[in-house]
């Protein structure tokens, strides 16, 4: 029996013959030019002779070898660095030895020029095709939903278990501090206006709107967005780089099921139980703070809130908070989607997931601002 040949022996080891081509001499470089057969010493030292006697003397032809980025390398390093003025070679030979020249200088290849209509052309497609990709998104995970409910699926709820823990009990402090202070900063500025007019029920009815209605839900999204937003897009590329989805699909998994649907009901879940905590804190600030500025006791502002916030505002900031944990999570499972296998991708991706569901998020209240404005505030 014989061996078969490995690739890296199927052309003939690397060469450079001097040939006699229509009166003029010309140094034809053969074989294959890679890691592998350039290892050992014997068969670089008389390559790197023969190319440095070479180089200046006559012209080079690289059609006849084949390389890989240690064998252009070698063949720069050999010619200090710079390109014969007289190279024949393919376009892709070329390409890669000018790779390596950047990259032996330190320097980067330079970018096409790119018009800005063809930028924002681009731009505008990428936009495009995440938004089918993010209703795709939502349309499988519409349907897994509804096979659960109708028990022709089973939750995942150990998954969904951790994903609530990650994305809810774990934000519970920061939620809590910036509620805090953004409440304590609201009602000192309001209750300084208010003191001079003696409009203490005003100053409870215009801090519980803003809390309940605006800034619960709002700033509770947003810290969520930022946090676990980010983290979720960044975890998918992760395992998108490392080919778990891959294998997830080749094992017959369904990654819809068992990776994304626990992660957007956590936030759909988590949220509207955040913005309630947020609420929380931030109407405790305001009290506590409205109190020592007005000399009033807290126990009279608490007994105003009932009577003047309508309990609407209330249930639109927790429907608000439902419908942004959706918004959130069908982001950032979409940007999470579309990483490609390298570093610079899941860096961009993963901004571009919070910047959306950032923007995203006040566009929607913005909407809802206008679709519920005569509702609580009359």
């Amino acid at each position: 029996m014989t061996d078969e040949a490995s690739p890296a022996n199927a052309l003939p080891p690397p060469r450079v013959r001097l040939l006699r081509d229509g009166g003029r001499d010309l140094l034809v470089v053969e074989g294959a030019w890679t890691l592998h057969t350039l290892a050992p010493k014997n068969v670089r030292r008389p390559l790197l002779r023969r190319l440095h006697t070479g180089a200046r003397n006559a012209p080079w032809r690289l059609s006849a070898a084949e390389f890989d980025a240690a064998g252009a390398c070698f063949l720069l390093t050999a010619w200090s660095g710079t390109l014969p003025p007289d190279l024949e070679g393919d376009e892709e030979q070329r390409a890669l030895l000018e790779h390596c020249r950047n990259a032996l200088q330190g320097e980067e290849a330079p970018a096409p020029r790119v018009s800005p209509l063809e930028a924002l052309g681009a731009s505008v497609l990428g936009s495009g095709r995440s938004l089918l990709h993010a209703l795709e998104v939502l349309g499988g995970f519409a349907l897994r939903t509804l096979a659960v409910l109708s028990g022709r699926r089973r939750p995942h709820l150990g998954a969904l278990s951790r994903e609530i823990t990650a994305t809810g009990v774990r934000a519970l402090f920061i939620v809590a501090l910036v509620s805090l202070l953004i409440g304590i900063v609201i009602s000192y500025l309001i209750a300084l206006e208010a003191r001079g007019y003696s409009a203490y029920g005003l100053l409870i009815f215009v801090l519980g709107v803003a809390i309940l209605r605006e800034l619960g839900p709002v700033l509770a999204a947003l810290l969520v967005a930022g946090r676990s937003g980010s983290a979720i897009t960044a975890e998918i590329g992760v395992m998108r780089i490392r080919g778990e989805l891959d294998a997830l699909r080749a094992m017959g998994l369904d990654e819809g099921g068992r990776l994304i649907d626990p992660k957007i009901v956590a936030l759909v879940v988590a949220l509207p139980l955040l913005t309630l905590w947020s609420d929380f804190f931030a109407l405790a600030g305001g009290l506590l703070t409205a109190s020592l500025t007005l000399n009033l006791p807290v126990g009279h502002l608490v007994d105003l809130i009932p009577q003047t916030v309508p309990s609407s505002d209330y249930w639109i900031g927790i429907g608000k908070a439902a419908v942004f944990g959706l918004v959130i999570g069908i982001v950032a499972t979409t940007f999470g989607l579309e990483i490609e296998a390298d570093s610079q991708s899941l860096g961009e991706k993963t901004t571009r997931s919070v910047v959306t569901a950032i923007t995203t998020v006040i566009l929607l209240d913005a909407l809802a601002a206008l679709a519920f404005r005569s509702i609580g505030l009359s």
